[in-house]
């Protein structure tokens, strides 16, 4: 008798947790929707919505309709980075995304906007003519050849006292746009920030984006995900007085 009554406890505790894992499934598990708009160079022109991949980790994806929208079903509750990506175009993350689920009502993560990569780019950048303007700018002449050069292509160029110059570690920066294919420009730079001498500097390329900026918890910063590294590094040195 009292193995019988052991029995039936027993399965009354894996009936008990069977249940219970089901009904865990049922709760935490839902859908999530979203959209996207993709924009051409100019910022201004929609184009084609369809064919953006949205994913969740390595094993869960969707693509967009022509409307931009996508659905992810079935997703189970947790944080998680979201990753939009279509070739040609700027890719967006939506980091430490918390989904609840548990319930009827899909979660809406709104809209995301793409642009239209940058496809210029510089060779032989190079800096000539220096020379002490007024402290505590020097000027330079800033020289190099565009390929794929057109009226919306704009550079960003960074500079700094570390060979690594980028987008994210830089001392000042300056914009130049509509330049000739073959381009030599004066610039004023501010070096009161600057340690030494030896002065690096890169070119960035971009368009526009002005929907596109995203947080990047690496750097801490909002960046243009436009932006791209498009020159070799170029150096100089300050001149002594």
């Amino acid at each position: 008798m009292k193995n019988v009554k052991l029995i039936i406890l027993a399965l009354i505790i894996v009936s008990f947790a069977s249940c219970k894992k089901k009904i865990e499934t049922m709760q935490y598990t839902g859908t999530i929707i979203g959209y996207v708009t993709i924009w051409d160079k100019t910022d201004i022109n929609a184009l084609d919505f369809d064919g953006v991949t949205v994913s969740i980790g390595d094993s869960i994806s969707v693509v967009t309709d022509n409307a931009g929208k996508f659905i992810l079903d079935s997703i189970p509750f947790g944080t998680y980075d979201i990753k939009y990506e279509k070739k040609g175009f700027t890719s967006f993350t939506k980091y430490g995304y918390q989904f609840v689920g548990d319930s009827e009502t899909p979660a809406y993560l709104g809209t995301i906007h793409m642009i239209e990569m940058p496809t210029h780019y510089v060779t032989n950048l190079s800096i000539d003519e220096i020379s002490l303007n007024y402290p505590p700018y020097t000027r330079i002449s800033i020289s190099g050849n565009i390929v794929n050069n057109g009226e919306y292509c704009k550079i960003k160029v960074y500079y700094d006292d570390n060979e690594n110059v980028s987008q994210t570690k830089y001392s000042g920066y300056f914009y130049l746009s509509y330049l000739d294919d073959n381009f030599n420009v004066t610039q004023d730079i501010d070096i009161s920030k600057l340690n030494g001498t030896k002065i690096y500097m890169v070119a960035y390329g971009y368009y526009s984006g002005s929907y596109t900026f995203q947080y990047d918890p690496e750097t801490g910063q909002s960046l243009n995900p436009t932006f791209t590294k498009m020159s070799n590094v170029a150096s100089f040195t300050i001149p002594s007085e």
